[in-house]
């Protein structure tokens, strides 16, 4: 029953894990476009200011396109972050599943000898009583 559990977690996993090369591919998109726009937001707001509110819009809208996009190249690098502990943790998943299968088979050939030993030492006893 263990078993089929971990089988379970294991190709969850591999699912996530499968296709690294279009995730890399959108990370890269997912870097590059949130900066463009901010440039380009920035531009145009710069083209003609006219007055110290214009200054004021533009520096507001700076300000926070810079955080947004700070935020988002960390969230894009905890998300690489997690798909190499993904990665990790299948290997180390596949690993204990292999050692618990191998251990499962050690135990049911020890429990296989013992039950043997004990109904040889139960047909003695019946063979000494009789």
């Amino acid at each position: 029953m263990y078993t089929i559990r971990t089988s379970k977690v294991v190709k969850a996993l591999g699912k996530y894990c499968a296709n690294i090369s279009s995730y890399t591919f959108w990370l890269w998109v997912g870097r590059v476009v949130p900066q463009v726009a901010l440039l380009i937001t920035l531009l145009v707001l710069a083209i003609a200011p006219n007055a110290w509110h214009d200054w004021y819009l533009i520096l507001i809208v700076g300000l926070v396109g810079t955080v947004i996009c700070t935020f988002w190249w960390w969230l894009l690098y905890a998300v690489t972050n997690i798909y190499k502990n993904l990665r990790e943790v299948k290997g180390q998943l596949l690993s204990v599943t292999k050692e618990l299968s191998e251990t499962k088979a050690l135990i049911a050939i020890k429990t296989k000898d013992l039950k043997a030993e004990h109904l040889e030492g139960l047909r003695r006893r019946k063979t000494d009583k009789k």
